[in-house]
């Protein structure tokens, strides 16, 4: 699926989300599979690290913070796929058909 990428490294990219629930919707995900929140471990420290860098850089790139963001990441029957992911969210809640 052809994704708008928004920034890449090493260990993860970042992309709009497909279906977004608010007017910024941001998926950031690890490239090394990791199921959920529950399965990272220490030796994931740097990925986890990235994740936090590629947030701070999107929120200053697309000039998020006077709106104010969340990142959030879901864990058991609120996770829709089996890979850990965070969401960036900012600006208003959209009305979904899902």
């Amino acid at each position: 699926m052809p994704v708008d990428k928004l920034h890449e490294t090493g260990l993860v990219v970042a992309f709009r989300h497909p279906k977004p629930t608010h007017e910024t919707h941001i998926l950031i995900v690890p490239k090394r599979a990791i199921a959920s929140f529950e399965e990272l471990e220490s030796t994931d420290l740097p990925v986890v690290a990235d994740v936090i860098a590629c947030a701070q850089r999107i929120v200053q790139d697309l000039g998020l913070n006077p709106l104010g963001y969340s990142l959030v990441v879901n864990g058991g029957p609120r996770q829709d796929v089996a890979q850990i992911h965070f969401h960036l969210l900012a600006g208003e809640p959209l009305a979904t058909d899902f």
